[in-house]
């Protein structure tokens, strides 16, 4: 997700998407509409980044008190990468859609901005300190857990970020040692197929500092409905003719309160109606499965006047035949559903109680929390 509008198969906004997944996840509006923005991503051909996707609300929600879902998603994670069975994503989402037990403080700590420590620890190491071999930055790390400091945990993990690995097994090595836990030796934190490793080891130092008793130590989740399955394929099914695939194949409509996240809906100085009306093969052309077909056609765009070229005349009619969804000729409420008002003047800290009926964070380290930012 970034500043440039990218359109998706049907013509959502990408960034409505992925944040409107992410909010049916965590309020649990229903498993079908939840299913739905999970297609509509990975159809319109970000796989890969569907699954860091996930990985991320993972971590960023349900890890800390659910790490026995780690090992799951990645065996599904591993069966993906080998079959490419969309059955594999939808076994995660099901995960991760039917957990109860989901705590923000991952979330709310990688979107802190803490530019400076709270604490600046001296030469004087306690004795325990001293006998683990550290660097002065990994011995400031390893104190501000000690302390359970939120801010400095967050200051001063940034700092060793480049090496996760040695930072994993440091903060392994404290809670083994200074606070006598029962941890696996030999991991490592290259083999989970996430790329955010500062984001598994923010998860690893908070799931370590829980109370044992808000841990879940029993997997149990409703088995996947054939019907479902059925269901997320049926979504990718063509409609004939073109014009009616969207009044069709669009089922629900973004989510207003991901007005909290800053969106790429203003890249521009174009509006957002306008540019689905009028331009939306301009901005749904860095989208996968629209930049495959608008190469087998052998177009090309202005980037001014942001319209699409094609070589002639005969090949534009046949494009349009295949592919014209006529985003401009729906009902309004087929349009709504992609161009509906977002509550901008929502917060991230809004939306953290309306997505969250119990918080777990300390009152202290919320106000490191900016307004608005990028998820």
């Amino acid at each position: 997700m970034g500043p440039t509008t990218i359109l998706t198969r049907y013509l959502y906004n990408i960034d409505d998407v992925y944040h409107t997944l992410l909010c049916c996840m965590l309020i649990k509006t229903t498993f079908e509409e939840t299913l739905f923005w999970m297609s509509e991503i990975y159809y319109s051909g970000y796989k890969e980044p569907l699954w860091e996707f996930l990985w991320k609300i993972y971590y960023d929600f349900y890890a800390i008190r659910n790490p026995k879902f780690e090992k799951i998603i990645k065996k599904s994670h591993a069966a993906w990468c080998k079959d490419g069975k969309i059955e594999n994503v939808v076994a995660v989402v099901n995960i991760l859609y039917h957990c109860s037990a989901k705590n923000p403080q991952v979330f709310i700590m990688r979107m802190s901005v803490v530019k400076t420590p709270n604490t600046l620890y001296g030469r004087r190491d306690p004795r325990w300190v001293k006998k683990m071999t550290l660097t002065k930055k990994e011995r400031n790390l390893i104190r501000s857990i000690d302390e359970e400091s939120v801010p400095d945990i967050i200051f001063y993990l940034a700092q060793l970020a480049r090496e996760p690995q040695r930072c994993y097994n440091i903060i392994c090595e404290y809670f083994k040692k200074k606070r006598g836990m029962n941890l696996k030796d030999g991991s490592s934190i290259d083999d989970l197929p996430y790329s955010n490793k500062k984001h598994i080891l923010t998860a690893l130092i908070c799931h370590l500092l829980l109370p044992e008793k808000q841990i879940i130590k029993r997997v149990i989740y409703p088995k996947v409905k054939k019907a479902y399955l059925e269901m997320v394929k049926n979504t990718e099914k063509y409609v004939i003719p073109c014009r009616k695939t969207l009044r069709e194949r669009r089922l629900y409509g973004i989510n207003p309160i991901i007005g909290a996240f800053k969106s790429n809906r203003k890249s521009d100085n174009i509006g957002w109606k306008e540019k689905l009306w009028y331009h939306w093969e301009f901005y749904a052309r860095n989208c996968p499965v629209w930049k495959e077909r608008f190469g087998k056609y052998k177009a090309t765009f202005d980037g001014e006047t942001k319209t699409i070229i094609f070589p002639n005349a005969d090949i534009e009619e046949d494009f349009y035949e295949k592919h014209g969804l006529e985003p401009d000729e729906q009902t309004k409420e087929c349009q709504y559903m992609s161009i509906g008002d977002i509550d901008d003047t929502l917060s991230v800290k809004e939306w953290l109680k309306k997505t969250h009926k119990r918080l777990y964070e300390k009152p202290d380290f919320m106000d490191k929390v900016p307004s608005k930012c990028y998820y």
